[in-house]
């Protein structure tokens, strides 16, 4: 091995060897004589050989060569299929139509009284009328010529005027005895008909009345007491 031999020849060299690397003697030198014949032991000049410099051989480190990892294939990303949703058909809400009630006639209206303080007098007393139906034949100059009705009792009817001069117009008003009208073609039925400014109230027909009597004297009262 060469570092076997390098050691030997670094022993060989300390410790005076006269050999060469190469394995050949050193040549010797004759001991001179001295003077009295003795003989003088030569001392040996140590040759010192320098030893050749042995370049080991150092070999070369083979290159480690990284084995690359294997690059992962790409995974192919799935296309996001696109869900269908269902289409809802919107439903029309049906709308609810309201029925249209019937217009409600308004009451008449003149001065100084008008028909809802009558009924508002007749309801003080426990008596409910309502406007029933106009008696266009008997109209003439009133501002309403209506039936009031009830289940309490048969209709009445209630000329309403804007002023007393106009009722006056459409009536005879005697001083004792029942009212009749002046408007052509009006006929009253019955002979119960009172009147208070511009205002006239007749029960008619006169004999469903003829067994209401306590009810007719009732409305009676409160329509005379309509005051200013």
């Amino acid at each position: 091995m060469p570092l076997v031999l390098l050691l030997g020849l670094a022993v060989l060299w300390s410790t005076g060897c006269y050999q060469s690397a190469s394995g050949q003697e050193a040549t010797s030198v004759t001991a001179p004589v001295m003077a009295d014949q003795a003989t003088v032991i030569p001392t040996a000049t140590p040759v010192y050989v320098i030893p050749e410099v042995i370049v080991l051989s150092v070999e070369t480190p083979v290159a480690v060569t990284a084995t690359p990892e294997p690059t992962p294939e790409p995974v192919a990303t799935p296309w996001a299929v696109a869900t269908t949703e269902a289409t809802t058909t919107a439903t029309a809400t049906p709308v609810a139509t309201a029925t249209a009630e019937p217009t409600a006639i308004p009451l008449p209206t003149g001065s100084p009284f008008s028909a809802s303080q009558l009924l508002d007098a007749l309801a003080q007393r426990g008596v409910d009328y309502e406007l029933s139906e106009l008696r266009s034949e008997c109209l003439g100059e009133a501002s309403g010529a209506h039936r009031y009705a009830s289940e309490r009792g048969p209709d009445f009817t209630l000329w309403v005027y804007p002023g007393g001069d106009a009722l006056k117009a459409d009536w005879v008003l005697p001083s004792s005895g029942a009212a009749s009208p002046r408007i052509s073609g009006c006929e009253v039925d019955g002979g119960w008909v009172y009147w208070n400014e511009n205002v006239l109230l007749a029960f008619e027909p006169q004999q469903p009345w003829i067994e209401a009597a306590s009810l007719r004297q009732t409305i009676v009262n409160a329509f005379l007491s309509l005051s200013r």
